[in-house]
């Protein structure tokens, strides 16, 4: 799913795009995240975090795990994911790229969809 489609089913969903705001919670979201799918290459994951609205200025809530080099906005580049080949580090790239996506609930309320695309742990729920 791209960033715009999994940033609406997590609202639809009573949910945000989880965005981690410290270390210790970047390592328990890739955690649980590579313990939940299986890992294929290329297989990323979208993040509450990007500069759609001003170039350069990064929605991230103070925290950030850039990987190095980035964010580079190769390729008008506005969205970003935490990336599989850098063991969970941010990666700016196009928003229209399909990735898994996690939401972060609100309320402890499972959201609607199939249960077979979704695996959910503490207040986490993974989407395919």
């Amino acid at each position: 799913m791209d960033w715009y489609e999994a940033n609406r089913t997590c609202a639809e969903s009573r949910a945000n795009l989880a965005i981690p705001t410290s270390q210790s919670e970047q390592d328990y979201i890739w955690e649980l995240f590579m313990n939940e799918f299986d890992q294929t290459p290329g297989t990323s994951l979208w993040i509450d975090c990007n500069d759609i609205e001003e170039e350069g200025k990064w929605q991230h809530h103070g925290y950030g795990n850039w990987a190095n080099g980035e964010p580079n906005n190769g390729g008008d580049s506005d969205c970003v994911k935490m990336w599989d080949t850098r063991n969970g580090q941010w990666d700016d790239t196009q928003c229209s790229r399909k990735d898994i996506y996690d939401c972060k609930l609100m309320e402890q309320d499972c959201p609607p969809g199939n249960v077979s695309d979704r695996k959910r742990n503490d207040n986490y729920i993974f989407f395919r």
